[in-house]
């Protein structure tokens, strides 16, 4: 087992280290509770300015002092909060999985989407008793560009690498990048790569991976966005084709309904859902 220093807010006037023995940083978090922290503290600093109340800092080995993890200030659950409730959280888990499944396409829309994600993810953190897997990387992409750059293109594209990905604009941010320039700019490319020897000493992969893994991301977007415009056509056809149906039809009555399919197909219906909608009205005559 490690022997693992967290350096902690005890309150909101002094900072503290707490010395734990776990197999890893996430099994130590259950033994951290305010009874446990309150006996084996070693305070090491009180301020006068506002602090971390009961949170982690950082972590770092015991042993060698080494720093193993930065959390910016993760909150500790506190003895005194209810439990969350097990269907709320599933459904807080289920409404960031669709959130990251959605696709903004506007400025605004992608930093209200990071702002949004990142609530839902310390909120599931802290319900969890895990910390944000994605804070001290945000932390750290923040101290090395404040702005946005990074805000908007990760929220213009959610990807399940969001920590390569923010890393790799993170990159492009260190190079000059500007929220409106477009990422296939092979120039801007060059310029990054020809940087990579000084961005090394801060990011842990060079430029040219980092642009990688960008490139990688931006094209499955435009591949995304490809698929949903074929999708798109593929159902304008179907409804045109049902329009077209319905205006052979000799029966006004049949004729209504293949309309009422094709307008449920350009509402993003399947033909299979509409059908069945048609069935269920006891009006198949048309479809045989």
């Amino acid at each position: 087992m490690a022997k693992l220093t967290f350096h902690m807010g005890i309150t909101l006037r002094c900072y503290g280290n707490v010395e734990v023995e776990a197999d890893s940083i996430e099994a130590a978090f259950p033994m951290l509770t305010a009874d446990f922290v309150g006996e084996h503290i070693d305070i090491t600093e009180t301020t006068t300015d506002s602090g971390q109340d009961l949170a982690i800092i950082d972590v770092s080995d015991a042993d060698t002092g080494e720093e193993l993890a930065s959390y910016d200030g993760y909150f500790l659950p506190s003895p005194y909060d209810q439990k969350p409730d097990a269907e709320l959280l599933a459904a807080l888990t289920d409404a960031r999985t669709f959130l990251c499944d959605s696709y903004p396409l506007r400025l605004g829309d992608g930093l209200r989407y990071v702002a949004l994600r990142k609530q839902m993810d310390a909120a599931i953190a802290r319900a969890e008793g895990t910390p944000d897997p994605d804070a001290a990387l945000i932390a750290a992409i923040n101290a090395a560009k404040p702005g946005k750059v990074w805000c908007f293109i990760a929220g213009m594209h959610p990807h399940p690498r969001m920590n390569d990905f923010l890393l790799g604009v993170a990159v492009l941010g260190e190079a000059g990048w500007e929220p409106v320039q477009p990422l296939q700019t092979g120039a801007t490319y060059n310029a990054v790569a020809e940087r990579s020897e000084t961005l090394n000493k801060r990011l842990p992969w060079s430029a040219e991976t980092c642009i990688a893994i960008v490139a990688d991301t931006m094209r499955r977007s435009e591949q995304k966005r490809q698929a949903q415009s074929m999708a798109e056509a593929e159902r304008e056809r179907i409804a045109q084709a049902l329009d077209d149906e319905a205006d052979t039809t000799p029966c006004m009555e049949d004729a209504k309904v293949v309309r009422d399919c094709a307008r449920l197909v350009r509402a993003d219906f399947s033909y299979e859902e509409a059908e069945r909608l048609a069935e269920a009205e006891g009006r198949t005559k048309w479809l045989t």
